[in-house]
Parts: structure tokens; C-alpha cells; sequence
């Protein structure tokens, strides 16, 4: 797993050498492609650091799982990050290589997101309104190639 803020610090040649090493995927949560949202959150990178560090990787010769988070920002931020999101996927050129994840918000109880979007009047999207925007997403995806394969990433079913 790798941020943007810090996958930027490391060229292709970086990525390729690593590569030799035996790496063979990074994963990075892109979360959302819109910056206000991304900065609403606290993500500590942008979308474009996102973007310029999964092209390193993959012009290192080394795979992306790319997740992205569905419902991130309620009903506020909805559509621009529809648009914004399939903007970005679209940029980091992903193939058969690649994996796309696409997570449910998990809106836990206490959670300083769920403080600050309830602070905000921003609406949580609910089960069908979630489904709906990864649908909007992958609407606007296009590959020039083999497609990524693309996937749902609960991470209520993983243990860190």
C-alpha cells in the first residue's frame, strides 16, 4: 500500500527496480479524484500526486490496485466526484494488469468523517445511492486496452 503524497518521491526507475526486485503490484487509494473532497477528508495528496505516482509505477513496469471509495462524501460532493473520479481513472491509462477496487463508505459511529460531514449537513448516501455512484463511475470509464479487472474491497472483511 502507498499514498500519493509519497509514491511521488519515487521515479519509474525507482519503480523498476523494485520490480526486479520481485514487486509486483502497489496498491493506492485514490479515494475520490476531487480535490475538495480529498481535502474535506484530509487526505494528505491530491489527486494529481495520485495520478503521477500510478503512472510512475506502471511506466516502472509494475502493476496498481487502484480503490476508490463509494458514497465518500454524501450528497454534497456526489457528482463531482463521480466526475472527477472517472477523470482520474481515466488519466492513470489502467490495464489488464491492474485492479480496480471500488469500497463502501463505512460511516462508523464517532468517526471524525462522520463528526465533520454531520457538522457539514452532508447527507450519507445510502446501500442503493452507493451502488448508483460506482455504477456513474464505471459508466464513465474507458480503456484503451484490456480493461482493468474490477472488484469490490469491504474492508470490513480485512484485519490490519
Amino acid at each position: 500500500f502507498l499514498d500519493g503524497f509519497t509514491g511521488v518521491m519515487k521515479s519509474a526507475a525507482d519503480y523498476r527496480a523494485l520490480g526486479a526486485r520481485g514487486l509486483r503490484r502497489v496498491y493506492i487509494g485514490l479515494e475520490s479524484g476531487h480535490d475538495p473532497l480529498l481535502a474535506f477528508v484530509r487526505k494528505p495528496s491530491t489527486c494529481g500526486q495520485v495520478v503521477a505516482t500510478v503512472g510512475a509505477i506502471k511506466s516502472g513496469g509494475v502493476n496498481v490496485g487502484v480503490i476508490v471509495m463509494a458514497g465518500l462524501g454524501g450528497d454534497r460532493f456526489r457528482d463531482a466526484h463521480v466526475t472527477d473520479t472517472a477523470e482520474a481513472i481515466n488519466a492513470m491509462h489502467l490495464g489488464a494488469g491492474d485492479l480496480l477496487y471500488f469500497s463502501e463508505l463505512v460511516n462508523l459511529p464517532g468517526s471524525p468523517y462522520l463528526k465533520a460531514a454531520e457538522e457539514a449537513g452532508i447527507r450519507p448516501l445510502d446501500a442503493d445511492q452507493r451502488v448508483a455512484e460506482r455504477r456513474a463511475i464505471e459508466s464513465r470509464l474507458a480503456f484503451a486496452s484490456s480493461a482493468p479487472r474490477v472488484a469490490t474491497y469491504d474492508v470490513r472483511e480485512f484485519v490490519y
